[in-house]
């Protein structure tokens, strides 16, 4: 039976109940001058003044390196260091931090109200409902068919798992989708069927009308925190074992570490927090040792005669054109039937960037709107001839979460398991060959269906399927970056980006 959406305001509460970023507050409640860490106190308020007596809510916090002025002005000014805290929920309104900085000199902690519980909580609902929760947003979007008999068409809507709102028959149409689920409402003209040849996939506004009974998602979406916290770190706090120094700042880092780039993988999926620190506009891994890799001749030396494919949604497709901007090539890229294409014959480089199976997007980017299977993608790079014996030019770099977030998280597992076996195959053939996974980053958005509590289960459940493969993949942990910078874009930009490029050549070049 469908909940009502007096009975979601119950279990999820009611848009009173949302946490204020103005009322909430933070305090210090300890400094250990030994380590660095700092411990904030957390306390949130409700929109209309109340203390919060639950918990459910994410809180991200993060410590920035101010100007040596102590002040910093947001419109103007940049911070010169900035790192991503730990936060505990205590489940009655209260979240504890801990921060660990890594420089001396003013420094300011910040703190945000990244997924608030009403939210998630709906969410949750509607997936439970019909499993699939864009019906619970605004602007919702997504996968249409469009099936065609002669001069007879019709479009209808489709989901990952057989629930389709507004129809009691549905299609499944998982033989067209690479054997990865997914289902569309059955025509409803007599001169079509199921069988009826699939014309176009496309992407598409729903009807708002048929918003499901999980109640409409609530604004504010995030809320930062008025007050923050703002200390001197003096430099008789670091420890001896100095790295580099900043802006009239010295950053601790641990000595001798191995070179990010021959580092096991394993390490990248077990690393303490916090696992990296943004600094010169971009990122500085903590656990391994690396160059920032800026200039064009030096990536253009780390790409030459390398095979770069990239699979996922347009979060890694800014990987691909961000790395071809730097290389600074007279050549261009291309679009492909299912994705873009990037070749320098004088450098023997070539770059593919593919568009994952659905019920993933296409966009306007590519010749036409038919999507890959990244299980088949690996497949099909397993058996090339052209490759050499240990497969030392391979570079993949593959992303699956963003888009699925409106189904249920069964749906993320199946994909992700469909990946174990090519992966294993692949670096038993080709062992010199890398395999980098993107994470989800914090990203918070009303009219597509992101959130970052299911961001973060998304993290866990990455590491539970892949965990079989950990020591043949490598994680990328984008959601620290995301955090440190205090970015909530679908498709980060400035130095987050930047960092996110900083973390991936750290691994590779």
């Amino acid at each position: 039976m469908a909940r009502k959406s007096e009975d979601a305001n119950t279990v999820c509460g009611s848009s009173s109940e949302l946490s204020s970023g103005l009322y909430s507050n933070l305090s210090l409640l300890s400094h250990n001058i030994h380590t660095n860490e700092l411990h904030v106190l957390i306390r949130l308020y409700d929109v209309t003044g109340r203390p919060k007596s639950r918990g459910g809510d994410v809180v991200t916090v993060r410590a920035l390196r101010l100007p040596s002025s102590g002040s910093m002005n947001t419109k103007t000014e940049e911070p010169v260091a900035v790192v991503a805290g730990t936060v505990t929920d205590n489940g009655d309104g209260t979240y504890v931090a801990t921060v660990k900085v890594f420089w001396s000199g003013p420094t300011e902690i910040r703190a945000i109200i990244a997924s608030q519980y009403a939210n998630s909580c709906r969410r949750f609902l509607a997936m439970e409902l019909y499993g699939d929760s864009v019906y619970s947003l605004k602007s919702p979007y997504g996968v249409w068919v469009i099936f065609q008999e002669t001069n007879f068409t019709e479009s209808t809507p489709c989901s990952a798992v057989p629930n389709v709102v507004g129809y009691d028959k549905i299609c499944n149409l998982t033989k067209h989708n690479f054997n990865m689920t997914i289902y569309c409402g059955q025509p409803k003209s007599r001169q079509l069927s199921c069988r009826s040849p699939i014309v176009l996939w496309t992407p598409r506004k729903f009807d708002v009308l048929k918003r499901n009974d999980s109640g409409i998602i609530f604004r504010p979406l995030v809320a930062e925190l008025k007050n923050t916290i703002v200390l001197n770190i003096s430099a008789s706090c670091s420890n001896t074992n100095r790295y580099f120094a900043g802006e009239k700042s010295v950053y601790n880092f641990e000595l001798n570490q191995t070179e990010c780039k021959i580092r096991s993988a394993l390490f990248s999926w077990n690393e303490t927090y916090p696992t990296g620190l943004g600094v010169n506009h971009g990122w500085r891994m903590l656990h391994c040792r690396h160059t920032q890799v800026r200039d064009t001749a030096t990536i253009r030396r780390c790409f030459a005669g390398k095979r770069f494919y990239v699979m996922g949604d347009s979060t890694v497709r800014q990987y691909f054109e961000n790395i071809i901007s730097k290389l600074n090539s007279s050549n261009h890229i291309r679009k492909n039937v299912n994705g873009l294409l990037f070749t320098d014959p004088r450098q023997n480089m070539h770059f593919e960037w593919s568009i994952h199976s659905m019920p993933y997007h296409c966009g306007g980017s590519v010749a036409k709107c038919v999507s890959s299977s990244i299980a088949g993608k690996l497949w099909d790079i397993l058996y090339k001839r052209s490759l050499s014996i240990d497969g030392s030019e391979i570079i993949i770099l593959i992303t699956m979460n963003t888009h699925l977030q409106k189904y249920p998280l069964e749906v993320l597992r199946r994909r992700l398991r469909s990946l174990v076996k090519p992966i294993t195959m692949l670096k038993a053939k080709y062992p010199l060959s890398k395999v980098l996974f993107k994470g989800p980053h914090q990203c918070s958005q009303d009219d597509k269906w992101f959130d970052v509590r299911i961001a973060l289960m998304y993290r866990e459940i990455i590491y539970e399927e892949l965990n079989s493969i950990l020591d043949k993949v490598i994680y990328l942990d984008t959601f620290s970056i995301s955090v440190a910078y205090g970015s909530i874009m679908l498709h980060p930009e400035g130095q987050t980006l930047d960092a996110q490029i900083d973390q991936f050549l750290a691994y590779v070049c």
